[in-house]
């Protein structure tokens, strides 16, 4: 399979990671709340990471990089908090500066003061299942 993939230039044959021996079987998410100027504070929203359902997506996904960016930052960041206690150390890790980053360039009007993201894990198989919080974040400035 290597050898194919090496000539695979656009990356057009898919990863068969279902068939893994230990396949994927819940969803990871990235959330965001604000915190308005007022002190009151935004429901928790979805990061929005692009790219159109349907049956374009399973041809043409330029988003498909970034969604595996969020997960592998989040994953890496899940592993580092586990390890250490130190939230100083987590604050520096380059996984929570580069999701701080993705979650502070969503587009705001002028009265959101700090931001928060938070990663949660949902369920694939029984999606009414409440979400399992796996990390929170610190509240940080917008401005």
């Amino acid at each position: 399979m290597g050898k194919i993939r090496y000539h695979d230039v656009f990356s057009l044959i898919p990863s068969w990671t279902f068939f893994a021996p230990q396949p994927g079987t819940s969803d990871l998410n990235l959330l965001y709340r604000d915190r308005l100027v007022d002190g009151q504070l935004t429901p928790w929203r979805e990061v929005p990471l692009g790219g159109s359902p349907g049956l374009v997506r399973s041809i043409w996904n330029p988003h498909k990089r970034c969604q595996k960016c969020v997960v592998d930052m989040s994953q890496s960041l899940q592993a580092f908090a586990l390890e250490t206690k130190s939230i100083d150390r987590i604050l520096m890790h380059l996984s929570y500066i580069g999701l701080l980053f993705l979650v502070s360039t969503i587009p705001r009007n002028g009265l959101h003061a700090a931001t928060q993201f938070t990663l949660a894990r949902t369920p694939g198989e029984a999606p009414t299942k409440e979400p399992q919080i796996i990390f929170i974040s610190n509240f940080h400035s917008l401005e």
